[in-house]
């Protein structure tokens, strides 16, 4: 059971320096909250406030000699733990505090309950997980969750808001292995346009880490181009050449060396109807007719 702390006293003396006193006391007591919790670890177990520990409510001072055990919540969730200013008593509740600046704190909406900091998950049963406690930039700003042992949760999509994470906010270099669920990355999460050279190290992507199934246009796009004995230089991407439409010609594959001379790719020659994997990079490479006339090369481009 919480002692309410008697208010100013009234006995004899020097008035002014006892109302001093009492004034700077009544000042630094605002706000004040030297409370502690047990089972505030990993445990399950439902924490209760610990003996000794006291907490200031609207002005009212409650001590606990003993230690004071928890209301049972009422919803599951996410439960934060306030005190009463009527009795004392510590309660949970779903709802999120406001912060009271005449209160110095952090309360229920208009109600005299003050909210202790601590926060934690109930499963409706036995089970209290997730314990954690909330601090704020200030009266009125974002809210952060700190783990019971002063680790910060995992960063999730309902922790943020959109443009929260700016250039510089994270050190790619402190990412490892397992930081990030990347399953949990959707379309739309990522802005390809902020990757640059450097950002991802192609050592880390494994096949585990591409999901080739989800990627739109897989099964490339289907398209053809005449070739002569000029030949036509292949624009940069990935193709399967399907089939070479003329009537028994081969298609040369050219590749220009490194004095820009286009030379012939002995064995990679492609026939009629043949099926042939050519990556190019839109400059150095170019197909062929090895006789005179043209045909239509018909492909898709993968990529």
């Amino acid at each position: 059971m919480a002692d309410l702390m008697p208010g100013i006293p009234s006995v004899p003396g020097d008035e002014t320096s006892w109302a001093a006193a009492v004034d700077q006391f009544e000042t630094l007591k605002k706000g004040d909250i030297p409370l502690s919790l047990t089972n505030w670890d990993a445990s399950t177990t439902i924490p209760a406030i610990a003996a000794g520990s006291a907490i200031e409510v609207a002005g009212g001072v409650y001590r606990y000699p003993a230690e004071q055990s928890i209301i049972t919540p009422t919803a599951t969730g996410t439960n934060y733990l306030m005190v009463s200013a009527d009795n004392g008593a510590c309660e949970c509740t779903a709802t999120p505090p406001i912060w009271r600046d005449d209160l110095n704190g952090w309360y229920y909406a208009n109600a005299l309950y003050r909210y202790t900091g601590h926060v934690m998950d109930w499963d409706g049963a036995n089970a209290y997980t997730n314990k954690r406690v909330f601090t704020v930039d200030g009266p009125g700003g974002e809210v952060l969750t700190i783990r019971h042992d002063g680790s910060l949760p995992e960063i999730n999509v309902d922790n943020l808001t959109a443009g929260a994470i700016t250039s510089g906010d994270v050190d790619c270099g402190a990412i490892t292995s397992g930081d990030v669920d990347c399953g949990a990355i959707t379309s739309g999460d990522v802005d390809c346009g902020a990757i640059t050279s450097g950002d991802i190290s192609a050592a880390d992507i494994t096949c585990d880490s591409l999901d080739v199934t989800s990627y739109a246009s897989w099964e490339g796009v289907y398209g053809s181009a005449s070739v002569g004995s000029s030949g036509w230089v292949i624009p940069g991407g990935a193709y399967v050449i399907a089939s070479f439409g003329d009537t028994g010609g081969i298609a040369m594959l050219d590749i220009k060396d490194n004095s820009g001379t286009w030379v012939s790719s002995s064995g990679n020659d492609i026939t009629n109807a043949a099926v042939g994997f050519i990556v190019s990079d839109g400059v150095n490479y170019r197909l062929r007719m090895s006789t005179a006339g043209t045909a239509t090369v018909h492909f898709r481009k993968i990529w």
